[in-house]
């Protein structure tokens, strides 16, 4: 198949036999494992789910501290700044990271029935992990140690389950595993 030729009509059965092949290519189709449903719910409803109630958390503490929105952040040297900060920064957190993490966990369960569990089962641990990193971020401890003492690194089980069946699943795609 020559692409560029003089003549329309070529060109136009050219390009047809080219998107046939592309869209017709069944040596790339992958189905998803039926364990994908239960990393879409942990996931992305869990997920949502979760941030609301950490969310419920900075608007408690908007109320009980007096910070009316548009504020985020209580300028250093108010009343009241590092106990609504550690609040807001609980939930900012979850918000940083869970776009990327929740991607890499969607892509990484793809690759087989045992990724979607494992990720199903990461994506429990992040949630968690996220809710009682905020939970113990507000206590206010010094350093925001608090966020680790009440459990909070459980979240990172999620993520490096997330990170190595994405990495390891591109791989598979990729054909070079």
């Amino acid at each position: 198949m020559i692409f560029f030729t003089t003549n329309i009509t070529e060109k136009f059965y050219s390009l047809k036999h080219l998107l046939n092949l592309l869209i017709n290519n069944n040596s790339n189709n992958m189905s998803l494992p039926s364990e994908f449903g239960y990393v879409a719910v942990v996931w992305l409803a869990g997920g949502w789910i979760t941030n609301s109630i950490i969310g419920g958390l900075v608007m408690k503490a908007r109320k009980k501290y007096g910070v009316e929105y548009p504020t985020l952040y209580v300028s250093k040297g108010e009343k009241f700044e590092k106990e609504f900060n550690s609040c807001q920064r609980g939930h900012q957190n979850m918000i940083e990271t869970q776009a990327i993490i929740t991607g890499m966990a969607l892509f990484g369960a793809v690759g087989s029935r045992n990724f979607a569990l494992a990720n199903t089962f990461g994506g429990l641990c992040y949630l968690i992990g996220c809710y009682l990193y905020a939970k113990g971020y507000a206590t206010n401890e010094a350093n925001g140690k608090g966020r680790y003492k009440s459990g909070g690194a459980v979240k990172y089980i999620g993520i490096f389950t997330g990170l190595v069946t994405c990495v390891w699943s591109g791989l598979l795609m990729a054909k070079v595993l």
